[in-house]
């Protein structure tokens, strides 16, 4: 035998708030569960969109921009005369085709953006001779840098010269 002895009303009552609760409870974890599958769902989506479409994109962007940036560099150097070797064929030729008897040449180098040509002179004068001719030919500056005194066997000298910017453009 079982003995209730709460009152029917009350058993009643209880009961039917008790139900609501317990199934808007579930309802709202069901509907928290459902919006977190959707939602990873969705990340999943997005993340797979991103690697398959996007990625690629993005990195042909970088790749062609980079490009970009080396052949603007590029031709801002080639603008510059930054590129172009001080010793060019035709400053060569010109060099040996100007040297006047009396000179000989014992290094030629490349030195801020100069070739520097040193060797010995038989006369002091002879270095001066060669510098003017460079300049008349017009094809390059040059500017007899020291001039040494006699050792015996020659006045050392040493004689820069750079390209004016019309040879420059003509190569």
């Amino acid at each position: 035998m079982k003995c209730n002895l709460v009152p029917t009303r009350y058993r009643q009552g209880h009961g039917c708030w008790q139900r609501p609760a317990c199934l808007a409870l579930m309802l709202l974890l069901a509907a928290c569960a459902g919006a977190g599958f959707f939602f990873q769902y969705q990340l999943q989506w997005e993340k797979a969109y991103y690697t398959d479409c996007l990625y690629p994109l993005q990195q042909r962007i970088q790749q062609r921009n980079e490009t970009i940036r080396r052949s603007q560099a590029l031709a801002d150097r080639a603008g510059k005369g930054q590129d172009r070797p001080l010793l060019t064929p035709g400053l060569m030729i010109a060099l040996a085709g100007s040297k006047p008897e009396g000179l000989i040449v014992e290094k030629v180098s490349g030195r801020d953006r100069q070739v520097v040509v040193e060797g010995l002179a038989s006369a002091p004068d002879k270095p001066q001779q060669w510098q003017r001719t460079l300049q008349q030919q017009g094809i390059c500056q040059a500017a007899v840098a020291n001039v040494k005194p006699d050792r015996g066997q020659g006045i050392p000298f040493a004689l820069e010269v750079s390209r004016r910017e019309g040879l420059a453009k003509k190569g």
